[in-house]
């Protein structure tokens, strides 16, 4: 699944695209050296804004998936075991598990699309992307990934679940167990 990335990368988009609580804005990263004309510099950045505002809009239909790849029970469960056993132990205090879906279709994917639709359907959800022209990474997150607070960058990787209950009822138990977890309040 990582193939084409870097063990570790750091990414500073060109055109940054927010929207939160019904409100939208742009962020733009420039290279700036001492020398840089701001002007000329401002001039490319809006020309380049043009043009992708004058490109034609996306078809709102992806291709037909025609195979999805799925990680099956006989290899996820060891791995839950053996991160349980790594929790229990105190190799580690905590880790998220997260299971790949690969997705083959007769034409080409569009990131665009599918970031639209996880806006659409996870309305509440931090939506990300990163692409290395070969392969994307694509995911929403209900959790607040990195806040910045005046020189201050903090990042957040919770991650907390309950099973669901056989009714209502169960499912409020879980709940408050959950929200009572001393575990959970630290984190």
């Amino acid at each position: 699944i990582w193939e084409g990335f870097p063990g570790a990368l750091m990414v500073l988009p060109r055109f940054l695209f927010t929207w939160s609580k019904g409100a939208g804005w742009l962020t733009t990263n420039v290279m700036v050296a001492p020398e840089t004309d701001a002007s000329s510099q401002s001039e490319a950045v809006l020309d380049e804004l043009q043009s992708l505002n004058s490109r034609p809009a996306l078809d709102a239909l992806q291709p037909e998936t025609r195979d999805v790849v799925d990680v099956s029970y006989e290899e996820w469960a060891p791995r839950v075991r053996n991160a349980l056993k790594a929790v229990e132990s105190g190799h580690l205090t905590k880790v998220v598990l997260a299971r790949r879906k690969e997705l083959h279709a007769g034409g080409r994917y569009s990131l665009e699309n599918a970031l639209g639709q996880l806006c659409r359907a996870y309305p509440d959800c931090t939506v990300f992307a990163i692409d290395n022209g070969r392969s994307s990474f694509v995911g929403a997150s209900p959790e607040t990934l990195a806040q910045v607070a005046g020189r201050r960058l903090s990042l957040t990787c919770l991650a907390s679940s309950a099973a669901r209950g056989s009714n209502s009822e169960e499912d409020c138990r879980l709940g408050k167990q959950l929200v009572a977890s001393s575990k959970e309040q630290r984190e």
